[in-house]
């Protein structure tokens, strides 16, 4: 029985979904890298933010930034799988009845709200200990790996988006790009082309 998702059969490794997201996460980070200048100038302060000893990956959880880490990895994680999921199946149940121009991703879901408010009040908690110069960069930190994180939302269902289309497509699908291309607009974005 594969325990981490419930079914049975051995074509897939217990821990298959953990390679898996590591793999998405790093290229949608590349691709934000590339686009986005808003998430660019906020890694650039983050990273001048964080101290010298503060820089090692992952980073050690005695730090200000390795507990506020800490702190986020459990929400960041469902947060980014939520809206990959999403843009997953819908493109798997798009149809030529969708409209361009709609909001193309959901709203969190109140599991994932409440998941947020504990990982908020986690965070809240480290702030309390800190003083000074100290508690001001743990609370920019924050504040900026939060932004991030909520900024990711729409890039994460358009990978989810795009996974499944190009899926769907080359197993002879006809498919829809209008969809898509409301996504890419909405993130101020052009479809890179072939």
């Amino acid at each position: 029985m594969n325990h981490s998702c419930g079914i049975r059969g051995y074509m897939l490794r217990q821990n298959f979904s953990i390679d898996f997201q590591i793999e998405i996460s790093e290229k949608i980070d590349a691709y934000r890298m590339a686009y986005d200048t808003a998430y660019q100038r906020s890694r650039a302060e983050r990273m001048a933010i964080n101290t010298p000893t503060e820089r090692a990956i992952p980073p050690s959880r005695e730090t200000t930034v390795g507990k506020i880490e800490d702190a986020l990895s459990a929400f960041e994680s469902r947060f980014n799988d939520f809206f990959w999921s999403q843009g997953f199946l819908a493109a798997m149940t798009s149809s030529d009845s969708d409209a361009a121009g709609s909001a193309p991703w959901p709203p969190l879901p109140r599991e994932l709200q409440a998941l947020e408010a504990e990982m908020i009040a986690q965070i809240d908690g480290i702030l309390e200990t800190l003083e000074g110069e100290e508690l001001d960069r743990g609370r920019r930190y924050a504040q900026l790996r939060r932004q991030d994180i909520a900024g990711g939302a729409g890039y994460r269902y358009l990978h989810g988006y795009e996974y499944a289309f190009c899926v769907l497509e080359s197993t002879g699908h006809q498919m829809n790009s209008l969809r898509l291309e409301s996504v890419y607009a909405c993130l101020g974005l052009q479809p890179v082309g072939e």
